[in-house]
């Protein structure tokens, strides 16, 4: 938390100064310019700020881009949770989910009763340590390659591992809609399983808290009519 609260006062101080070297910046926070280094490394990872010859400016941006599911789990916890009781509404026992990584459905995973014997399949690590955690039997997580900013399983083998399998229902993340209906996510390797997700679901629900209309991001995956969407 100390982190973060360093990130926003750099952002802070940038967004306001437009553009800011990275001296003065070191000098206005009386940060050391070793420690300051690696704070911008990683806001420029998040697409933050963009650095240039020894200055950074703020990247502001419509497009939403993908942050640390760490960080995304302390942010609209209270409309998630609305949106995870929603879509529990949805579930009828005894039958074949998928859960979607990101941190909406992490909530829906933290409530989700192993008395409803549920087959759920999921490419999230933090959603297979809370399923297990509360004792469900039936957990079948996909194989590929590792995303650590996720916590979850992508790539061409996972797409592979998904046509083998058919859901009742799938609950998937959503990052961005736009004003067309459009909807996004942040990239080809999300974008391509989620679209596979939805061709094996009897009903695909997206998950979406309010913060994420009116935008847009990197690949778009679906429009409103393929999807049933859970909101806040």
């Amino acid at each position: 938390m100390i982190r973060e609260q360093r990130y926003k006062e750099i952002l802070k101080i940038i967004e306001k100064e437009e553009i800011i070297s990275v001296d003065k910046l070191s000098t206005s926070l009386n940060i050391p310019l070793t420690s300051l280094r690696r704070y911008l490394k990683e806001l420029e990872f998040r697409h933050k700020i963009i650095k240039t010859h020894g200055e950074v400016r703020s990247n502001k941006t419509s497009l939403i881009v993908e942050d640390y599911l760490d960080n995304k789990l302390i942010i609209n916890v209270q409309a998630k949770q609305l949106i995870a009781l929603k879509a529990l509404k949805k579930i009828r026992p005894r039958t074949c989910i998928f859960l979607d990584s990101g941190s909406t459905a992490y909530y829906l995973a933290k409530i989700l009763n192993p008395d409803l014997r549920l087959k759920i399949v999921t490419n999230s690590f933090l959603n297979v340590q809370e399923l297990a955690k509360n004792d469900h039997k039936d957990i079948y997580l996909i194989g590929g390659k590792y995303d650590p900013v996720t916590s979850s399983i992508l790539g061409y083998q996972a797409i592979n591992d998904l046509k083998n399998y058919a859901f009742d229902a799938s609950f998937i993340g959503i990052n961005a809609i736009d004003d067309e209906n459009n909807i996004y996510t942040t990239s080809d390797e999300h974008a391509q399983l989620k679209i596979q997700v939805i061709k094996n679901s009897n009903i695909a629900y997206g998950l979406v808290d309010k913060s994420k209309k009116h935008s847009r991001s990197f690949y778009k995956f679906a429009s409103t009519s393929d999807l049933e969407l859970i909101e806040s």
